[in-house]
């Protein structure tokens, strides 16, 4: 366009996807930042020009449920990067207090990331203490950018629940007075602790049988208390990897009460059922389990009706030789030590959500635009600078060859684990390009910046996410 100012870098002739829509568009991006969207004959000179004929290009993939351990900051986002994403919230635990944990994840995130970043962090009470002085370190962390923590239900240490009632309300309580959002894990620790008694008593520990030591209603139960507190607290709530339909229904019904409910799920509870603790046994032992396919298929009926507004990995890697030893007992090691729950997902979330919900269940693309970018960016306080292809927001975009193919193999793959629970998967669409602030980070596959490009993005307050049936109900459908 004649007499425009000059940009850096324009985006041309690909499907750009928007929060409802996806049409062919230029995008101009000057200093990392979207200045413009539109036909190309309107577009301003660039000195360099990417043709994207053929390609879609989503805002850039936030994963906002992840957690690098073996795959630390090193690996996490390198294996992030891999699979489409451009910014990762994965969740710090430490010692020490909540800003010692917070500042730590500073500085190994700022040295090591490829991509940008967030953070959660993990509380973990410890019961012979006073909790009160952890819970007033929330203020201290969100200063410094944080603003959700998560609390896990489901577990015991020592024959005690880790996250008794009192601690759930009283932690509420203090986020909802520092702006911040509790996330809760949401199973039932003492009711799995029996359950799982039974089962040994009974000689069942075999792979086969660690589902029915955390059923459904161990989640729901778990649902339905953590919303009720929530509201006695007049706090928001996340429940994270949402399993059950069941369990959506109590979200659902919070929600008509007029509570800020929010939840996610992720790709192993829409793609792989409890049968595969027959195939690869120990590697499926994640928390909560994978369901039965009736509970999938009710997992992808809240999808379309647009009730679960996000999306993410929980990538959780543990070293193999831990697993295994899973075979003989799902539960315990021959140490007494749990075998441990997780698997790699970080890398496996685009590509997955692209193939099995776009191209198979014909869900519109701008709906992976919706739970994996505009959503998470919204309800963990990085909208409107992350999430969307929009003037003003961060030149973040996730470019998808729909022509291509993904095929997974752990030999290829990038995570320290060694596996993957989609071996030998392929899919319809690969990830063509990545760029973060204007600079591609992925192309073809070859990773095109190094650690310490990543930069932290502090968290401002929550927002509502983007509500709405993605597709026309089924006939089977209300």
């Amino acid at each position: 366009m004649p007499g425009a100012p000059r940009v850096d870098t324009l985006l041309h002739n690909g499907t750009v996807v928007l929060r409802d829509s996806a049409s062919r568009q230029d995008v101009a991006i000057r200093d990392g930042t979207i200045v413009a969207i539109g036909a190309a004959d309107v577009m301003p000179d660039a000195e360099r020009r990417i043709d994207l004929d053929g390609k879609i290009v989503l805002p850039g993939m936030i994963d906002a449920h992840s957690h690098f351990t073996l795959d630390d900051w090193t690996q996490g986002p390198v294996l992030s990067a891999h699979g489409g994403i451009t910014t990762t919230i994965p969740f710090l635990v430490g010692t020490g207090s909540i800003s010692d944990i917070v500042r730590q994840g500073l500085d190994d995130a700022g040295r090591n990331s490829v991509i940008d970043f967030a953070f959660h962090v993990i509380i973990w009470p410890d019961p012979d203490a006073d909790y009160r002085p952890l819970l007033a370190g929330i203020a201290d962390g969100v200063a410094l950018g944080c603003r959700s923590y998560k609390i896990f239900m489901g577990y015991r240490r020592a024959g005690r629940n880790l996250v008794t009632d009192d601690f759930l309300y009283s932690a509420m309580k203090e986020m909802r007075a520092r702006g911040a959002l509790p996330m809760v894990h949401a199973e039932n620790a003492d009711l799995i602790f029996a359950l799982e008694r039974d089962l040994i008593d009974q000689g069942k520990v075999t792979p086969e049988h660690y589902p029915a030591s955390r059923p459904p209603i161990a989640e729901t139960e778990a649902i339905s208390r953590a919303t009720d507190i929530a509201r006695l607290a007049g706090s928001p709530l996340y429940v994270v990897h949402l399993t059950t339909p069941q369990g959506l229904e109590i979200i659902k019904a919070a929600a008509s009460r007029g509570q800020s409910v929010y939840t996610e799920t992720c790709p192993q509870y829409l793609l792989l059922t409890e049968a595969e603790m027959s195939r690869i046994g120990p590697l499926a032992k994640i928390g909560p389990p994978m369901r039965t396919p009736a509970e999938l298929e009710g997992m992808w009926q809240g999808i379309r009706q647009g009730w679960i507004p996000i999306v993410a990995s929980d990538h959780s890697p543990h070293p193999r030789e831990l697993k295994e030893p899973g075979w003989t007992n799902i539960f315990y090691n021959d140490a007494g030590q749990p075998i441990p729950f997780g698997a790699p997902s970080a890398e496996t979330i685009v590509p997955l959500m692209y193939s099995e919900g776009v191209v198979k269940r014909g869900l519109p693309v701008w709906w992976m635009a919706r739970v994996l970018a505009e959503n998470p960016a919204r309800v963990f306080g990085l909208y409107p600078r992350k999430g969307v292809i929009a003037p003003g927001a961060d030149a973040d975009f996730t470019i998808i060859d729909p022509a291509g193919s993904t095929e997974f193999r752990a030999t290829n793959m990038h995570s320290r684990t060694g596996y993957t629970p989609y071996e030998g998967w392929t899919l319809s669409g690969a990830i063509a390009m990545t760029m973060i602030r204007g600079q591609i980070v992925l192309q073809d596959g070859e990773l095109k910046q190094n650690g310490g490009h990543g930069r932290y993005i502090a968290a401002g307050p929550t927002m509502a996410p983007i509500y709405g049936a993605v597709t026309p109900p089924l006939e089977s459908e209300p």
